[in-house]
């Protein structure tokens, strides 16, 4: 049997290996945040505004919001909020936020992406309404 070049290799390593790793282990950026769930979506159009990102797609159930986002240079990125349960030994109301930006990894517009969103939830926690700022 001939051996691998070494360029094959690597192309299996990192493309088709990478598919294959969970999100939780891809090194995304997240926070946890106490806020209420029923302001997601608000706090989610403040966030996506403020880096330029616009929804492709999204799933959703009962306790978990996934959206697939493209920015103005049409590079995909994917948010995740999810709403936590206090049995895990979080507070009540815990909302963790958690966002990669899925070609080019660019940890700073993921942290800027999350804190913009986990910010307008702490704003808008126990009231109706609150500006943008």
């Amino acid at each position: 049997m001939a051996p691998v070049p070494r360029q094959l290799a690597l192309f299996a390593l990192l493309f088709i290996g990478g598919c294959s790793i969970p999100l939780e282990d891809a090194g995304q950026s997240r926070v946890d945040v106490v806020g209420d769930w029923d302001d997601v979506s608000a706090a989610l159009a403040v966030g996506l505004g403020k880096l330029n990102l616009a929804v492709v797609d999204g799933t959703f159930d009962q306790n978990q919001l996934s959206y697939a986002l493209v920015d103005v240079l049409d590079r995909p990125a994917q948010i995740r909020v999810t709403k936590l349960d206090p049995a895990q030994g979080v507070p009540v109301d815990t909302i963790r936020i958690s966002a990669s930006f899925t070609r080019y990894r660019d940890k700073d517009r993921e942290r800027l992406l999350v804190a913009a969103v986990a910010q307008r939830l702490a704003e808008l926690r126990g009231v109706d309404i609150a500006p943008v700022r």
